[in-house]
């Protein structure tokens, strides 16, 4: 990171500390395996460290990865998503690229205020190391609205959002549309659902990514709680198989 960067991002954290914002720690960890339109496959391990801002009607988060990757070599985004492959057998590790996000969290709407709007910005930040694959070492921005109808036992939801990569000179991509569909059953101390990502197609050599998950969210006790979760893709550019826990704490 250059040294604006990290300006801009200690000023960002010193703001939250300022107005007193609950503060939420998150890890985890993901393992993942897929071919990836590739005929070996590839292995990711993640482990995420996640800081969370939350105000009334705003937050603020940033996440820092560790991956490690065998197979095939491929080149993954700050969430450890694949974005790209190579022919090459390959077993890599280290620092993932650093990801921020602000979410500015809409009045609630209708007659019982149970409809609820969320914007958000991502800004993806390299911090990895471009020639291991675990990062394109350019800085990509996305654009998202977030929408949710809470029926107290049930919470259908829905995303749509927009995503420009920059421009590498080893890894060619194009701007993207990616949405969400799912629903989730609220429970007093657990919640589950279950949700369909896609999103268009990065390279005109690669297809459309189409992934379903499932999960189930515990509240442990007032400051801690888990999830578990599953996915399973279903397109070439999509993995085979995902699965991994989240823990957080809230200060």
């Amino acid at each position: 990171m250059n040294n604006l960067i990290k300006f801009i991002l200690g000023l960002l954290i010193g703001l939250t500390w300022e107005v007193n914002a609950a503060t939420t720690f998150t890890t985890g960890y993901d393992w993942s395996e897929g071919n990836y339109g590739s005929t070996t496959s590839t292995t990711i391990h993640y482990i995420p460290l996640t800081v969370k801002f939350q105000q009334s009607n705003w937050n603020m988060k940033f996440t820092l990865p560790w991956l490690q990757m065998s197979g095939a070599a491929v080149t993954v985004d700050s969430s450890g998503n694949v974005i790209s492959t190579s022919g090459a057998t390959t077993s890599v590790s280290g620092v993932g690229d650093l990801l921020g996000s602000y979410t500015y969290h809409f009045p609630a709407m209708g007659n019982d205020m149970n409809h609820f709007v969320d914007g958000t910005i991502k800004v993806k930040l390299p911090t990895a190391d471009e020639a291991k694959g675990l990062g394109t070492g350019e800085t990509d921005l996305s654009l998202q609205l977030d929408y949710a109808y809470n029926s107290k036992m049930v919470m259908p939801f829905a995303t749509a959002g927009y995503k420009r990569f920059g421009q590498s000179t080893t890894v060619s991509l194009e701007p993207v549309w990616y949405s969400t569909l799912g629903i989730q059953f609220n429970g007093t101390k657990r919640s589950s659902g279950i949700l369909w990502d896609y999103q268009q197609a990065t390279s005109t050599t690669s297809s459309a990514k189409s992934e379903w998950m499932v999960y189930l969210t515990s509240k442990i006790s007032k400051q801690w709680s888990s999830t578990l979760y599953y996915v399973s893709g279903n397109s070439d550019s999509s993995i085979d198989n995902e699965m991994g826990f989240t823990i957080s704490v809230t200060k």
